[in-house]
């Protein structure tokens, strides 16, 4: 029972490391996507480009 009680522990975190992970970027892209949309003519979208991809 241990054994089994350890690796559900580990899988646990590892998908709360992953998920955080990948919630951060995804954060930022979606910020960026909204700040496009609500004033597009003053994005530079060099710079936009840089930070999304």
């Amino acid at each position: 029972m241990r054994p089994i009680q350890k690796s559900l522990e580990k899988q646990k975190t590892f998908v709360e490391n992953a998920s955080h992970e990948l919630r951060t970027p995804l954060t930022v892209i979606q910020n960026r996507l909204e700040s496009l949309f609500r004033k597009p003519e003053s994005t530079n979208f060099r710079q936009f480009r840089e930070h999304c991809l």
